[in-house]
């Protein structure tokens, strides 16, 4: 019942939201010659801008056998380029005082660049050259395995992150749904650089990313094309698309997962025996 008292109300309050607070929130959508999708929200009275990378390049595109492809391939976009490496970028990023992090889902990758507005163009230069241009070091690629490694091996000690993995095991048998994001020890070890360079190759194209933007306008983009001549050997690909009963299949087993982690936060982890 309480439930149901809170959708009401939920929707009474969108319902009488003035329409300057819709339009303001309403984004603005166009896609660009090569294929990616701008989204845009204006707002004129902040200083700062917020890029927001999605990729189709999650986990769940992770070849059998090499799970936590995704993950490692995403983790080492800004450890360097074919015009910098990753102090070269790291340096650039604190100069004018942005923040850049990558980060991988089931779904998706997502790169996200927050900046002051005078900064923009060294910004969209950097973003251009990180999502196009990178070259994953041998030695880059080492040290991030490593740190993955860690983080699956401190992963599988904690008894709330083990009935995790085991719940989407039994929920998901033989799905990429069913496994971490991060993949399992053995697989990340033997991943090699070349592996890392195809997947980037396929699954880092335009056509594949929405870019979500908030305060640059749809029409100040255009002017900022040194970033254009960089994105336009950034080509389509053409990859056989996902059904829609596939997509349904995916947004019910979102919710699934959505509401067994409120259950575990609501439960505590320690009520989770280790076996």
């Amino acid at each position: 019942m309480k439930k149901l008292i809170l959708v009401f109300l939920s929707w009474t309050l969108l319902a009488s939201a003035p329409p300057v607070l819709e339009a303001r929130l309403t984004p603005k959508r166009s896609v660009l010659e090569n294929g990616m999708v701008l989204l845009t929200s204006e707002e004129r009275a902040l200083p700062m801008i917020t890029l927001n990378l999605l990729i189709k390049a999650g986990s769940r595109y992770d070849p059998q056998g090499r799970e936590g492809l995704a993950n490692l391939a995403a983790r080492l976009l800004t450890y360097g380029t074919r015009s910098r490496t990753a102090l070269q970028i790291s340096e650039e990023i604190d100069f004018i005082g942005a923040g850049l992090s990558t980060g991988c889902s089931e779904d998706l990758a997502t790169v996200s660049l927050t900046l002051l507005k005078k900064d923009l163009d060294a910004g969209l230069n950097l973003l251009a050259d990180v999502l196009t241009a990178s070259v994953f070091p041998p030695e880059e690629i080492d040290r991030q395995k490593k740190s993955v490694i860690a983080s699956i091996r401190a992963r599988d000690e904690e008894p709330g992150a083990i009935a995790q993995t085991k719940f989407l095991e039994a929920l998901f048998p033989g799905s990429p749904y069913g496994r971490p994001v991060e993949g399992t020890e053995g697989a990340v070890e033997r991943m090699e650089r070349a592996e890392l360079v195809e997947f980037h190759g396929r699954f880092y194209r335009p056509n594949r990313v929405i870019l979500i933007e908030g305060v640059l306008s749809k029409s100040r983009f255009p002017r900022h094309l040194p970033v254009r001549q960089t994105l336009s050997a950034f080509k389509k690909t053409l990859l056989r698309p996902t059904s829609l009963s596939v997509m349904r299949a995916c947004l019910e087993a979102t919710r699934i997962i959505m509401r067994f982690r409120l259950w575990i936060t609501s439960w505590g982890a320690e009520g989770f025996p280790r076996d």
